[in-house]
């Protein structure tokens, strides 16, 4: 059964959320299995939220929304959705004023 992508949107509705971003959305939404994501939260090396150890022992996550779409989009080797948006607004908005320009030209030539 193919995987649903995870999109920046998704992960930032959880902005805010008590007890963050579920561990299996944020380990799809990086590209790693949730155990290894848990033992990174665990071991403090990501970031983007942290693991605690109750009293009963049992080990509470919390990863925070906003860090987890800078990581991706930053660390991760493709680019992020933002990143991509951006890169593909900016191409855009380059081309299509080099349209307009080349347009005008050709009007004051005809003239």
């Amino acid at each position: 059964m193919p995987q649903k992508n995870v999109f920046d949107d998704e992960i930032l509705e959880y902005a805010g959320a008590s007890g963050g971003v579920p561990v299996t959305l944020a380990a799809k939404y990086i590209g790693m299995s949730a155990n290894t994501l848990r033992e990174a939260l665990r071991q403090g090396r990501v970031g983007f939220g942290m693991a605690v150890k109750s009293e009963s022992g049992k080990w509470v996550f919390n990863i925070q929304a906003k860090p987890l779409v800078e990581y991706r989009n930053r660390f991760h080797p493709m680019l992020g959705e933002s990143v991509l948006i951006r890169i593909v607004r900016d191409t855009l908005a380059d081309t299509l004023a080099e349209t307009l320009n080349d347009f005008r030209n050709e009007e004051e030539t005809r003239l």
